[in-house]
């Protein structure tokens, strides 16, 4: 391939670039956003399992503000 041609072949890939983006570029974007996900899943399930735990050692459940349900209640053991 003479330079005449390698730099049209150039041209016109960077044409495609700035017309339809890079490609490559989407796919990485698209792997973090998903690995960014599925750890911030991870997070939630980590802390619901504490929370489960908590639970189980204080007796009774939680609502979703934070007030216990049954079980002792731990200003009884002052």
């Amino acid at each position: 391939m003479s330079g005449k041609e390698r730099r049209k072949v150039r041209r016109e890939e960077e044409r495609n670039i700035e017309l339809y983006g890079d490609e490559e570029e989407e796919e990485e974007e698209e792997e973090e956003e998903e690995e960014e996900e599925e750890e911030e899943e991870e997070e939630e399930e980590e802390e619901e399992e504490e929370e489960e735990e908590e639970e189980e050692e204080e007796g009774g459940t939680r609502t979703n503000h934070g007030a216990r349900i049954g079980g002792d209640d731990p200003r009884s053991e002052k």
